[in-house]
């Protein structure tokens, strides 16, 4: 995601005196020295990974108008089957600036947690509750925690958590109280070139969407579209490991579906699919429900809006089934496979046309108000 840079002021009229314009290209030239830069998105997950990596490699002395140059002790990577505190101690290269500060997000940008450094560390710590800011115990999910002279846009990563705590797991097929907001989400992922090009119709029709891959296709030939996925701020879920009937399964053998998927995301890009799981061929009962909540699964996806796409009706079908079906807050289901690439882009058009706003899960169901 491009960020502007910072941008010289214009407000200098013409007639202004030529000392004045002289003293303007002076300030311009020692910014530029001096590296600055503003304006722009809060960084996501991988992009502040990025500069994590960056900053450990780096021996240069911290600077108040950059990222913090932090190198991590122990581990930076936590997952908690229970809610308890966690801390990560870092080292500041050359030392803190006299204004730092330090924030806890969740992987999709909500602020939990935040406060201020102690000016001057060379070694410091940032330690979390697990609760929200208003007190409540955190959602299950991926939380990351952050340092930096500033909240945005220089923040550099000091850990992850992955938190699986129990939880009542609850099926939604849509969320109307979003509005004029609808999720494309995307299942399967067998086809790694159809993946590529979903991935280009998003980001060529200003659209976002939520991506349900088969686990084994995340972490085999499908690696590198999970990874663009992710560092272009889609949303991701579970789909299970192999795409097996789950109610047919045994209580172990669930439990492996689901924790397989999330550990190859885990491992391979610091990401996690709680808390939304979509069961195969949408079926669940009971039994399945259960186990998928205690294993952190509170929002089971199903969908109100089913493209057909897995059966090839052809292009026009497709996005027929789409557009004569959407409504507020409507879950869209396509596939990484078949005719969906072609028809990506026209029903993307189409929602546009229809005044609708595609966004990913976790947008959907902020707008509708769920927490």
């Amino acid at each position: 995601m491009a960020r502007p840079g910072r941008t010289p002021s214009t407000s200098l009229r013409r007639t202004a005196p030529a000392i004045l314009v002289a003293a303007a290209l002076l300030l311009v030239l020692a910014a530029a020295a001096c590296g600055g830069s503003g304006g722009g998105a809060q960084t996501d997950a991988h992009q502040t990974a990025k500069a994590t990596t960056n900053a450990s490699a780096s021996s240069s002395a911290a600077s108040p108008s950059g990222p913090l140059k932090v190198k991590t002790v122990g581990e930076d990577a936590v997952t908690l089957h229970k809610r308890a505190p966690v801390s990560f101690t870092f080292h500041i290269v050359g030392g803190a600036p006299d204004q730092w500060v330090w924030r806890v997000r969740n992987y999709y940008g909500k602020q939990m947690s935040a406060g201020k450094g102690e000016p001057g560390a060379t070694t410091a710590s940032v330690r979390w509750d697990g609760t929200t800011p208003d007190g409540d115990p955190a959602e299950p999910g991926e939380y990351i925690v952050e340092v930096g002279p500033g909240f945005s846009p220089h923040m550099t990563t000091v850990g992850w958590i992955r938190l699986q705590v129990p939880v009542k797991a609850k099926v939604y097929t849509s969320l109307p109280a979003a509005g004029k907001k609808v999720a494309l989400t995307f299942d399967d992922g067998g086809g790694a070139t159809a993946w590529y090009w979903i991935l280009h119709a998003l980001r060529a029709g200003h659209a976002k969407g939520t991506f349900f891959p088969i686990g084994q296709y995340v972490g085999d030939y499908a690696h590198k579209e999970a990874g663009l996925t992710v560092d272009d701020d889609m949303a991701i879920g579970s789909h299970s490991w192999s795409h097996p009937e789950m109610t047919s399964l045994s209580d172990e053998q669930i439990r492996a579906q689901l924790q397989d998927t999330d550990d190859v995301w885990w491992n391979d890009f610091k990401a996690s699919t709680v808390p939304y799981f979509r069961p195969p061929y949408g079926s669940y009962n009971d039994r399945v429900l259960k186990i998928a909540g205690e294993m952190g699964y509170s929002r089971i996806i199903m969908w109100d809006v089913d493209s057909n796409d897995w059966t090839n009706p052809g292009t026009d079908a497709i996005v027929h089934n789409v557009l004569s079906a959407v409504g507020d807050g409507s879950i869209i289901v396509l596939h990484t496979r078949g005719k969906a690439p072609k028809a990506l882009p026209l029903i993307i058009q189409g929602l546009h046309k229809m005044g609708y706003e595609m966004v990913t899960l976790p947008e959907l169901f902020k707008a509708a108000g769920v927490k």
